[in-house]
């Protein structure tokens, strides 16, 4: 039998927790010996030994040197993915990382010293960017479509959490932060444009979206609960999610407007959804100064859970030669029945978040195809960013895009098989 190939997730806040014991749920027989490192501190379960706690303690270098992972997932702050890029060159270690700095990841890409040094890099996992990105390739390689429109949120499915925010959080409101602070990139008739995402530019900065609706029994039945005259709409066979609106925010696009294999599709664009009066709040704070204060995250760090939260996602493609349109659009739920994990449902973190589902899984199938362990779901014969072929970038080591490497519909189908409440509309086969 050969040697079991280690893994180590750094950081293990809501994302990496739960990356954590989706990995466990799909290796349930140990194939992979799994590492946690937490320079917080750490958690009590170790799931009768399957999961092996670094000491705190440990610098950076330490955990590496002394574990010899095979594979790092990073679910640590943004801020210290460079450092873990680094380290993991140095030492030859592949990593998938959670990401959410395009400006960084951008260079990383251009730097040429980062092919054949023997380690894979896959920035930029999770939902938004990542798995939506996944699925935009899709439309652009597949159906050839000349626009995309990537429109994604996590919202509480209770719409009164937050007062006039109608919010409740996901993750860290440092993050949040990032999005409504940092520059919004997008491609417009065929150039790389930007903007601040609270700032409007000779136009609107919020604009309304559609309604989501969706008929499953089981959704509907969950959703009762919380109906609402401005925002969940329910009768005898749909939900419906009204009254949203959108912003650009940063990071969402990753860096597909750049990208030189995505000459036909001159407009590509991600903007977040939230209920109505959410975006027009932080503008007015955004104009008064206010977001980047000490009191402002003070005042976000005591928000509600979104818990039990819903994550609405749409991408839509459009064709210009016949007009025809792609995409698909859907919603996860959390449920606190369905989700659970075994041996936790009388614990401190009993199920996954919509959120902790839709960012997590995707992160997890790109760790399982580094590994070996995810074959049918890895794209092929495909050229990536940086010029080098995919087969040859996985057999000496570069960055390679979560587009680059995975199939957007095996994606799909493996996350519909993994999240019991997910539902999800093929635009382009109504």
């Amino acid at each position: 039998m050969s040697e079991r190939k280690k893994l180590c997730v750094i950081g293990t806040g809501r994302m990496g927790w739960a990356i954590i014991r989706q990995f466990l749920k799909v290796d349930p027989v140990g194939m992979v010996e799994l590492y946690a490192y937490e320079p917080a501190g750490r958690r009590e379960e170790d799931f009768e030994g399957r999961l092996h706690w670094v000491p705190s303690n440990w610098e950076d270098a330490t955990v590496i040197e002394r574990i010899r992972p095979d594979l790092l997932i990073h679910a640590a702050p943004f801020s210290t993915q460079p450092r873990y890029i680094e380290l993991a060159l140095q030492y030859r270690v592949d990593m998938v990382t959670l990401g959410q700095m395009t400006d960084f990841v951008l260079g990383l890409l251009r730097e040429t010293d980062t092919w054949g040094r023997g380690a894979r890099i896959v920035p930029d996992c999770g939902l938004a960017p990542g798995l939506l990105n996944i699925l935009a390739a899709d439309l652009i390689w597949k159906f050839e479509v000349h626009s995309v429109d990537i429109e994604c949120g996590g919202l509480p499915l209770d719409p009164n959490k937050g007062g006039p925010l109608h919010y409740g959080l996901s993750f860290s409101p440092q993050g949040l932060i990032q999005e409504y602070q940092a520059t919004a990139y997008y491609k417009d008739e065929g150039q790389v444009k930007r903007r601040h995402p609270l700032e409007a530019y000779g136009g609107p900065c919020i604009y309304e979206t559609d309604d989501f609706v969706f008929h499953r029994p089981d959704i509907l039945e969950r959703c009762r609960l919380y109906e609402h005259p401005d925002f969940i709409h329910i009768d005898e066979r749909n939900v419906r999610f009204c009254h949203l609106e959108t912003a650009f925010t940063a990071d969402g696009t990753s860096v597909m407007p750049w990208d030189p294999r995505f000459p036909g599709a001159r407009h590509i664009a991600y903007r977040t959804i939230r209920y109505a009066g959410h975006f027009s709040w932080f503008q007015e704070a955004h104009t008064l100064n206010l977001l980047d204060t000490v009191d402002m995250a003070r005042t976000l760090e005591r928000l509600p859970s979104a818990v039990p939260d819903i994550v609405l996602f749409r991408v839509k493609g459009r064709r210009t030669m016949d007009d025809a349109v792609f995409g698909w659009q859907g919603a996860a739920f959390a449920d606190p029945i369905l989700d659970a994990f075994p041996g936790l449902e009388e614990g401190a973190s009993p199920i996954f978040s919509a959120m902790q589902h839709l960012t997590g899984w995707p992160t997890v199938f790109a760790a399982l195809a580094l590994l070996d362990m995810w074959p049918n779901g890895i794209r092929q014969d495909i050229t990536l960013f940086h010029g080098h072929r995919l087969d040859e970038t996985l057999e000496k080591g570069g960055v390679i895009l979560p587009y680059e490497l995975l199939d957007g519909e095996t994606v799909l189908k493996a996350l519909m098989a993994q999240i019991p409440q997910l539902e999800v509309e093929c635009l382009h086969e109504k």
